[in-house]
């Protein structure tokens, strides 16, 4: 899920202005991650340590060098931007989006407020950032300490909408070779390159 929502945050920030590199995108997921934790709203489930820019979370990281290494989305040191396939992948789960609005407009919103915004901007911002659980400020804050968690799914009042079903299609279409895979098989079917079931006995 989170794979998803970032790929979705890297095609939804690059569209509506440049996602100057890495600081930024960690920024615009905390923001994101913040809203929706106001509102009772479990999607991402990043937790986020004051680090050398302000909030960063490993696991956000992590998954950007997934999606790049998956061929998603792609990586330079001014920029970051879905790829092609990226967006493919994107509209194949366009139901499983649409049944969460709730989720993509507070991302949307936090890309709009912040299109333009370079990744020092955005730095600046993030270290006046109150903690409300320290009472205190990021840049008040010592290194490695947790400056934002998911809102438990106990204490959620709403949910990123996902059934079992749709986790398996995800799993498939967030990963290169099974996407591979599956596309060579729909291309055999497609031009007849296939062996008829025959009945043993």
């Amino acid at each position: 899920m989170n794979l998803l929502l970032l790929l979705y945050t890297v095609e939804c920030s690059s569209r509506r202005g440049y996602l100057y590199g890495r600081v930024k995108l960690q920024k615009l997921l905390h923001e994101a991650e913040k809203r929706m934790m106001a509102v009772g709203l479990r999607a991402f489930s990043y937790v986020f340590y004051r680090w050398k820019h302000g909030a960063y979370s490993p696991e956000a990281d992590w998954g950007l060098e997934w999606l790049e290494k998956d061929g998603l989305v792609e990586v330079t040191d001014r920029e970051i931007m879905t790829t092609a396939e990226g967006r493919k992948v994107l509209e194949d789960v366009k139901q499983l989006l649409d049944k969460n609005k709730k989720t993509l407009e507070i991302i949307d919103k936090v890309a709009e407020v912040h299109a333009l915004d370079t990744g020092k901007i955005m730095k600046a911002i993030a270290y006046g950032t109150p903690v409300p659980e320290l009472a205190k400020r990021i840049k008040d804050i010592e290194k490695g300490e947790v400056v934002l968690r998911p809102v438990d799914k106990s204490r959620a009042s709403s949910l990123f909408l996902i059934d079992d079903r749709e986790i398996e299609t995800l799993e498939i279409l967030l990963d290169k070779q099974a996407r591979e895979s599956l596309q060579e098989a729909m291309d055999d079917a497609r031009h007849g390159r296939v062996t008829p079931f025959q009945p043993v006995g």
